[in-house]
């Protein structure tokens, strides 16, 4: 046995892990090195497969230019190969640059400009066959197929600029790691001399140095050829994998076959539904001016029906007044008479109410009539004046007197509306209460809270009369409809009020409960601010 020093055995030990650790490295190192190499070459593939590709468009364009303008069948053959092997071209550059996103998409984009560019060419080429002689001078006259070659042009620089950025950048890498290689390839020289010097110092550890450095590479040449078995493996799967991408490249080429027939099916059903289109819609501008004409005449019938009506009233208004006022004459001739005339006084009373009732009646039709058709004019509306002018209009009623009339009214700003309008709304109110107030209670009353704002009018008309029946509550607004046998009037009053408030822009609610009373909510909008915009623009004019 050969003795050596723990010293020695340490440096021993220390150098050869030192060797062995450079060799690692080396190792890594040119795998590193390989794996950039690689990406070299396989940007130069794309490069190449990207500028071939460009050059079947040209030899397309050219071959369709050069036929079409001298009409030699010569120029069709590099047109025809280039047409041929340019979906291999697109689709190869496509498949190259699967692990580059972006390249993806810009290819997509090349593809889709592409596509009808070859379509148009091709059809030039079909009309040049065809002898379609108007068709391609317009063609070569309009220069269309030069903004798209120019557009394809562009995408094509861009892929290529990217991949010669990408190809400088992993060259620069590659020759980057071919430095480190040949600085571990120095570092291993270095260590290896040490080490020679050491073994030549010491020939018994330089025997046992080779010895264990033998064994080393052994197992480093067992652990190499695994490696490489491992590598043939993966490129047997590399070569299967592309075989599947062959495949489907051909399942895709025959969808994107099936998919144009497609879609000419569907460019012909679209056509067919835009003729379809076109006559529905013929159709229904003929159906739209037949409505338009009968609107019109129902329009004109309406207008002739409301003057008729309008005209109607009148007449029957006139006959119903003198008839009121030889009534009230003759009130006033029997007064201080003979008392035997009570009973002729009575029968007077009798027609000079049921006169009124008819009047009433006629005002409805005339307000419901200026409802549809007069036009609103704003005024400042005094609450007070109007209930109590209103008020005094119905005295002629029965037990008139007996309801107690209570006002509230709160004015934050002057509110405007049509006068008219309003005082018919306060009227019916009032009317009603008076007509259906209960007579069996002591104290019988109809309130008027009015709120006014700079926006709107709030009015609340509430009493405690017999009030409303559930069933009845949605009806009461119905044109003649009556709630209850106590009604005696023409069932117009409240559908004229909710007419009236419609009109004037505003809401009506009711709340009512049976032997309570009866409660009313208008609010109407403040015409003022309509009425001052009015007036600035008559002054900006």
């Amino acid at each position: 046995m050969i003795a050596f020093s723990n010293t020695f055995r340490i440096i021993l030990i220390i150098t050869l892990s030192v060797v062995l650790g450079i060799g690692v490295l080396a190792y890594f190192r040119f795998q590193s090195y390989r794996e950039q190499t690689n990406w070299v070459i396989h940007t130069h593939h794309v490069i190449e497969t990207g500028e071939r590709m460009f050059s079947c468009l040209k030899d397309i364009q050219l071959g369709q230019r050069g036929y079409l303008l001298g009409g030699d069948t010569y120029f069709l053959t590099p047109y025809h190969q280039a047409m041929d092997s340019l979906p291999a071209k697109l689709e190869e550059l496509a498949s190259l640059t699967r692990d580059n996103i972006i390249q993806q998409q810009r290819i997509e984009k090349l593809q889709s400009v592409i596509k009808p560019m070859l379509a148009d060419i091709e059809h030039s080429v079909n009309d040049r066959r065809a002898g379609n002689t108007q068709n391609l001078k317009q063609y070569l006259d309009s220069g269309l197929s030069k903004p798209k070659m120019d557009e394809v042009r562009v995408y094509v620089a861009t892929i290529l600029e990217e991949e010669r950025e990408l190809l400088a950048e992993r060259m620069q890498r590659q020759q980057k790691e071919r430095r480190y290689s040949e600085w571990v390839i120095y570092a291993v020289i270095g260590c290896f001399v040490v080490y020679m010097l050491l073994t030549f110092w010491q020939i018994r550890r330089q025997l046992i140095e080779k010895y264990r450095a033998s064994q080393e590479m052994h197992r480093l040449n067992h652990e190499l050829g695994a490696a490489n078995e491992e590598l043939a493996a993966a490129n047997e799967e590399m070569a299967a994998a592309n075989e599947e991408m062959v495949a489907l490249n051909e399942e895709l080429t025959s969808t994107n076959e099936q998919l144009i027939i497609n879609s000419n099916t569907l460019l012909a059903t679209n056509q067919e539904l835009n003729q379809l289109k076109n006559e529905l819609q013929d159709r229904v501008a003929e159906r739209t001016r037949v409505l338009e004409q009968t609107l019109n005449e129902l329009k004109e019938r309406n207008h002739e029906l409301d003057n008729y009506v309008y005209k109607v009233s009148h007449d029957l208004r006139a006959p119903l007044a003198s008839i009121l006022g030889l009534l009230q004459l003759v009130d006033m001739e029997m007064v201080n008479k003979d008392p035997s005339t009570s009973q002729i006084k009575n029968y007077m009373e009798l027609i000079q109410n049921r006169v009124h009732k008819a009047d009433q009646f006629v005002q409805s039709v005339l307000m419901h009539s200026k409802a549809l058709n007069l036009t609103i004019q704003p005024k400042v509306i005094n609450f007070v004046e109007l209930i109590r002018e209103s008020y005094s209009e119905l005295q002629y009623m029965k037990n008139a007197s007996a309801i107690d009339l209570q006002i509230e009214i709160t004015e934050d700003a002057v509110f405007q509306s049509d006068e008219l309008f309003v005082g018919a709304v306060i009227k019916n109110f009032l009317s009603n209460a008076i007509k259906y107030q209960d007579t069996a209670k002591p104290h019988t009353y109809v309130q008027f809270v009015v709120h006014t704002n700079a926006r709107e009018a709030v009015i609340h008309i509430e009493d405690n009369g017999i009030g409303i029946e559930d069933q009845y509550q949605k009806q009461i607004f119905d044109m003649f409809f009556r709630a209850t046998a106590q009604s005696d009037g023409s069932g117009l009053g409240l559908y004229i009020v909710r007419q009236i408030v419609t009109r004037l822009g505003g809401t009506l609610t009711m709340e009512s409960r049976w032997g309570k009373g009866t409660l009313f909510t208008i609010t109407l909008p403040n015409l003022q601010q309509s009425l001052t915009l009015k007036t600035e623009l008559e002054h900006v004019e």
